[in-house]
């Protein structure tokens, strides 16, 4: 292994293993105490930013950027020409519909399908 130099003290040392970074136990400590305050002063001013929101406010805003979302999707596929994609809820499940596939009664979601396939018997 080649030799490091050491972000706390600057003194150039041989590592004992490959993920070593600093000299002594003594800089890890340091190092490591240094790191944990910046992080969490980072963290402090990054929640500092945003105000805590009630869970009403939060499912509102949610549900507004899933809207947001939606319409821009639509109006890249009119754009493009396709078809605009439709959705349901059928029993607390939503379903979305881009038009219309070919395959018949094998693609048909109402038709039951056997949890035994005839590839395992």
């Amino acid at each position: 292994m080649h030799s490091r130099v050491c972000p706390e003290c600057a003194a150039e040392f041989m590592p004992r293993y490959g993920g070593q970074v600093c000299c002594s136990e003594e800089c890890r400590a340091a190092r490591k105490k240094r790191l944990n305050k910046r992080h969490k002063r980072a963290c402090l001013a990054r929640c500092a930013k945003k105000p805590r929101q009630t869970a009403a406010a939060e499912r509102k805003e949610k549900a507004r950027r899933r809207a947001e979302f939606f319409a821009a999707r639509d109006r890249a596929f009119e754009r493009a020409g396709l078809p605009i994609p439709k959705i349901e809820e059928r029993g607390g499940v939503r379903v979305e519909r881009r038009g219309t596939c070919v395959g018949g009664a094998a693609f048909n979601p109402t038709v039951p399908i056997s949890p035994k396939s005839y590839y395992y018997r």
